[in-house]
């Protein structure tokens, strides 16, 4: 017969329940800049907010490409900016490029209310515009 007598955890998590969701719909982009030696690119998005990290699918071979991807973020506090890191990267064989990236402070959103938005990226050469709903 075995019994337990002392129960030792090897780490503990000081994980905070969601306060809330930040809904983000990656829809689509357009004039992107070519990236690859075909004069398209491969472009892919990822999504961070502090530790979450979100990505979607990558398109192949356009410069307009058309995600159609929703991700649901939990906000665990008010207090902290929440900045919402937007990176449209171009998937290559060795080292994704970054096309552009930009970035909106979930706070200053917290109506309620659906806000539709194409938002410029700021490293790229050109104007490159990633739509953006939440």
């Amino acid at each position: 017969m075995c019994r337990i007598l002392h129960q030792e955890f090897w780490f503990s998590v000081d994980a905070k329940e969601p306060l809330a969701y930040a809904l983000v719909e990656i829809i689509a982009a357009s004039d992107m800049k070519c990236s690859d030696m075909n004069g398209l690119a491969d472009p892919y998005v990822e999504v961070h907010l502090g530790a979450y990290r979100f990505r979607t699918k990558t398109q192949r071979k356009t410069l307009s490409p058309k995600w159609q991807e929703e991700f649901k973020i939990p906000i665990t506090t008010w207090e902290s900016p929440n900045l919402l890191i937007i990176q449209v990267l171009n998937k290559d064989h060795f080292i994704d490029d970054i096309l552009g990236d930009c970035s909106i402070k979930i706070n200053d959103l917290r109506d309620g209310q659906r806000h539709d938005m194409w938002l410029p990226l700021q490293t790229s050469k050109q104007e490159d515009y990633i739509s953006r709903y939440k």
